[in-house]
């Protein structure tokens, strides 16, 4: 195992824990980078998850038609990005991980639309999404803003600051760990405010992993929770990861 550079197709490059196979692209990293890493290194969230592209696909769909109902409720086409008086579309991410899911939706996102993206994930992961954020891709520090977060517990103040956000994102951070599941539930009822869609994108490594988490959202009496799986009519196009198990998109905002 080692820190190995992945490349996505719109130029983001972040590096992540995997094994080294032939000619994989192995970090050139200095000594006290990888002393900084080493927390990092047996956390599930130091690896890139399969279902990144198909996630990357529907979610730009979903987030460009959020904004645009949101800034733009009579546009169809395109959003202007050069007017002042049209505030940036905040997107907050759960789990961000390596942060190479966030980084390449905000370099797609960001020439289409005015966006400030906040990443949060545990303590233990900062220093490897500082690290993808600040010297793999310097460009976007501006506007893409590292919180540490643990589901749960109070909203950093600057992250509660900015609430409520457009988009809240929960890619592949759902898993059949129901003791989680409170925790998260708690910290979208901070962040959300009734304009808020939650995407929430899991791809179906053990399947239905999902389903008790967005049960118990329905149950609170607090969340609807939108299915676009499992029906012809709303998904007729199956997305699907890079091992082939379907990913499923779900949409959540409050009652």
């Amino acid at each position: 195992m080692d820190w190995v550079v992945r490349k996505s197709a719109n130029g983001v490059k972040t590096i992540e824990r995997a094994v080294v196979i032939g000619d994989e692209d192995v970090a050139d990293l200095e000594d006290a980078q990888r002393r900084e890493l080493e927390p990092c290194e047996d956390e599930l969230g130091a690896v890139v998850w399969n279902s990144v592209d198909a996630a990357q696909e529907v979610l730009l769909t979903q987030l460009r038609a959020c904004f645009l109902a949101a800034h733009h409720p009579d546009t169809k086409r395109r959003a202007p990005r050069a007017r002042p008086d049209v505030p940036p579309f905040t997107i907050l991410e759960l789990g961000a991980g390596t942060g190479a899911q966030g980084l390449q939706l905000y370099a797609s996102l960001r020439a289409l639309l005015p966006v400030r993206y906040i990443a949060t994930d545990m303590p233990c992961l900062m220093p490897l999404l500082r690290y993808n954020v600040e010297v793999m891709n310097p460009e976007f520090a501006p506007s893409f803003d590292l919180f540490p977060l643990a589901w749960g517990k109070p909203l950093p103040s600057e992250v509660a600051s900015r609430a409520p956000f457009d988009a809240i994102l929960v890619v592949d951070g759902v898993y059949g760990n129901p003791e989680t599941w409170p925790l998260l539930m708690a910290t979208l009822r901070g962040a959300m405010g009734k304009k808020t869609t939650c995407y929430n994108v899991c791809e179906q490594r053990v399947p239905d992993v999902e389903v008790g988490f967005l049960d118990m959202l329905e149950s609170s009496g607090s969340f609807d929770v939108e299915r676009q799986w499992g029906d012809a009519a709303k998904a007729p196009n199956r997305l699907q990861s890079e091992l082939g198990h379907e990913v499923r998109l779900t949409c959540i905002t409050l009652r």
